[in-house]
């Protein structure tokens, strides 16, 4: 197999015309191929017909429709493309995340960032095989995933995105029955799979804040001087505070130990929205109920854990308040809005020591 990146697309051939079981928007189904277009394309209009635009991107490559594959991606490229190979087993991936589609939650499709996988083994697989490392293609890319902090706010863990394709070809000489997560080339196809959409989705702080908490960098900062607001240090500078809060905010989210609290929080959340925590029901989660006092503990170890008992004080100001206030953080999960409750009210805390000279937030 060779491969070719260009400008907005990729292009990968078959040294021989192989047989592959595809997903793609041209060549799909069980047929022969002799090339794989990756091809970037904008957000498709209502009256654009995908398949044709398709076509018309792979004869502009040079490519022969009726014996080529082509995937469609909003992802930019080949920026979003990783490809590895492992013995005889080849993978690639190309990875937009929106939207996102989880249990429970439906998309309407906008966005089309789209995760393609190729997944190509220079052996003889038969018909059932090439089903088999489709099926556990998908069920590894829902791990990474899971494992990337992805899902849909109120709708569980995210498995894909709604416009999802998979490629998986092979010598057409039929012959192995097995391709399996127990078989060599079963075994080598998930890893490279999913170490790829791993090492695609990785993300600056920003994106990781607003996996796990549903909010991003900036609108953390913005409750933080929302909450700064009911008790302001008199004559100090608005911009100087949002430096301040900016400075401590980055300084706290670049230490493990406070990632560590974000992400079990949001875990717990996500067992228990999916009523996967032992002797708590989804009702009574929902209902946030008061026998639920661990996203509190959560809370308040984190807050302390930054900034002692001055941190501990102001996440506690900040919970109570959060109702009538930071509606935005009130509206998240049970343990999650509590995180961030910690998180806000640690940070503003340091913000008041270097205003007030270390007296600690005594406003609150």
């Amino acid at each position: 197999m060779t491969e070719e990146r260009v400008r907005d697309a990729v292009i990968l051939r078959f040294s021989a015309p192989a047989k592959a079981l595809a997903s793609t928007v041209v060549g799909g189904g069980l047929r022969r191929v002799e090339a794989v277009l990756i091809q970037h394309v904008d957000d498709i209009g209502p009256d654009e017909d995908p398949v044709t635009l398709a076509r018309e991107h792979a004869v502009e490559k040079g490519l022969n429709p009726s014996r080529s594959a082509v995937f469609l991606t909003a992802a930019d490229l080949p920026a979003n493309y990783r490809s590895r190979e492992s013995g005889s087993v080849f993978a690639a991936v190309s990875l937009g995340l929106e939207p996102l589609a989880c249990p429970g939650a439906s998309g309407d499709g906008e966005g089309g960032g789209t995760i393609n996988v190729v997944v190509a083994v220079d052996d003889c697989l038969d018909d059932a095989a090439l089903v088999e490392l489709a099926h556990l293609t998908g069920a590894v890319k829902g791990s990474a995933l899971a494992s990337l902090g992805l899902r849909c706010w109120g709708g569980g863990r995210a498995f894909g995105t709604v416009t999802d394709a998979v490629l998986i070809a092979s010598r057409d000489c039929g012959g192995v029955r097995y391709a399996g997560p127990a078989t060599p080339h079963g075994s080598a196809a998930a890893t490279l799979v999913h170490d790829l959409i791993l090492e695609l989705g990785r993300a600056d702080v920003s994106t990781w804040l607003r996996r796990y908490t549903g909010m991003g960098l900036g609108e953390v900062v913005d409750a933080c001087l929302k909450a700064y607001s009911r008790a302001p240090v008199p004559g100090v500078d608005e911009e100087a505070v949002r430096r301040a809060v900016e400075e401590v905010l980055e300084q706290e989210l670049s230490d493990p130990n406070v990632w560590a609290v974000i992400v079990a929080a949001s875990e717990a959340d996500a067992h228990a929205a999916e009523g996967t925590v032992p002797g708590l029901g989804r009702g009574e989660y929902v209902s946030d109920s008061p026998r639920i006092i661990a996203d509190e503990l959560l809370g308040a170890a984190l807050a302390t854990y930054i900034n002692g008992w001055r941190g501990l004080a102001a996440y506690t100001w900040v919970d109570r308040g959060k109702d009538r206030w930071l509606g935005e953080v009130a509206e998240k999960p049970a343990f999650i809005d509590d995180v961030l409750s910690a998180l806000i009210g640690s940070v503003l805390s340091k913000v008041y020591d270097r205003l007030v000279g270390g007296r600690g937030c005594g406003q609150s």
